[in-house]
C-alpha cells in the first residue's frame, strides 16, 4: 500500500497501467477486501506517477488511467431521471506532470544539504510549508469535488505556493532563486506547456525517493539532436553525466538513480548499450 513507483517518460501511460493492473493482482492474491473501483483508486491515489514532456501523451496518460476505473463500474440505474449511477472520477494533475524529468529542481538537493548550516532553520519552515501543499493535492485528488471546491483548493495551492517563493526570494542565495523563479512559473493545472523542471518534492510530496524507478526512456543520438543535449549538459545532471556522442537515454539512468530510495529499483527498457 504504500510503495512508491515513477515512470520517468511515461508517454501514453503505457508502464503505469501495467503497474496498476500488476498491484491490483497482488492486493488480490493477499486477500484486500475493496470492490476493483476503490483498490484502482487507491493504488493510483498512492502508488503511481507519472511524467512526460509532452501534453498530449500526459492527458492520453490520465485517460487511460480514468478509463481503467470506469471499467469497474456496475452501470446500475440509481434515479429514473438519469440513465447510469457512475462513480465520480479521480483529478489526476498531481499524478501525471507534463514536464522535463531530466532538469532537477534543486530543492530536494538543497534540502538535504542545509543540514547543520545557516540556512537549517530556514529549511525546516520550508519542510512545513510543503507538507501543507501535500493537504492540497490530497485533496485536490478526491472524486467528485465540486467545481467551486476544485476552484478554492486552486487558490489555496496558488497561495501556499507564492508563500514558498516570497520566503525563498528574501534569502540571498542564487541558488534558491533560481528556485523560486522556477516554482513561480510552474502551473500544474495548464499542460499546453511542459515544465522546465521535475521536483518530486514538489510536484508530488515525494521526499525520500521512489522505491522503483521504471519506463521506456528514448533513445536519441546526439547527432543532428546537438540543441537537446546541450541542454541538459548545462544542468546539474548534465555536468555530472554528459559525455560526447552518448545517447539520450543515458541521462534517463542517471536522473532514475538519483530519484531512487536507497536499495530501491532501477527498471528500464535498454539497448545492450547500457552492459558497456
Amino acid at each position: 500500500e504504500q510503495i512508491k513507483i515513477l515512470d520517468p517518460a511515461c508517454g501514453s501511460g503505457a508502464f503505469p497501467m501495467g503497474i496498476l493492473h500488476k498491484l491490483v493482482e497482488l492486493h488480490e492474491a493477499l486477500g484486500t477486501v475493496k470492490s476493483s473501483y476503490e483498490l484502482k483508486k487507491d493504488i493510483v491515489s498512492q502508488n503511481i506517477y507519472g511524467v512526460d514532456i509532452m501534453p498530449m501523451a500526459i492527458e492520453i496518460a490520465r485517460l487511460r488511467a480514468w478509463l481503467s476505473l470506469v471499467l469497474e463500474e456496475d452501470y446500475k440505474p440509481t434515479d429514473p431521471k438519469h440513465n447510469f449511477g457512475v462513480k465520480p472520477l479521480p483529478n489526476l494533475d498531481f499524478k501525471f506532470v507534463c514536464a522535463n524529468s531530466l532538469i532537477d529542481l534543486g530543492l530536494d538537493a538543497f534540502i538535504q544539504e542545509s543540514k547543520g548550516t545557516l540556512h537549517e532553520g530556514f529549511t525546516q519552515k520550508l519542510v512545513t510549508q510543503l507538507k501543507g501543499l501535500e493537504s492540497v493535492r490530497k485533496q485536490f485528488f478526491t472524486p467528485a469535488l465540486a467545481s467551486t471546491e476544485k476552484e478554492k483548493l486552486k487558490t489555496e495551492y496558488f497561495e501556499q505556493r507564492d508563500k514558498v517563493v516570497a520566503d525563498i526570494e528574501a534569502d540571498s542565495d542564487p541558488v534558491l532563486k533560481q528556485i523560486a523563479n522556477k516554482i513561480a512559473k510552474w502551473n500544474p493545472f495548464d499542460d499546453s506547456i511542459s515544465s522546465n523542471f521535475f521536483s518530486p518534492n514538489w510536484m508530488f510530496g515525494i521526499d525520500k525517493g521512489f522505491d522503483i524507478v521504471i519506463g521506456n526512456p528514448p533513445y536519441i543520438g546526439e547527432k543532428g539532436n546537438e540543441g537537446i543535449f546541450q541542454y541538459v549538459a548545462t544542468t546539474s545532471l548534465g555536468k555530472r553525466t554528459y559525455t560526447r556522442w552518448m545517447d539520450y537515454f543515458y541521462f534517463f539512468f542517471h536522473s532514475g538513480i538519483d530519484y531512487l530510495k536507497d536499495n530501491g529499483c532501477l527498471i528500464f527498457i535498454s539497448t545492450n548499450y547500457y552492459f558497456t
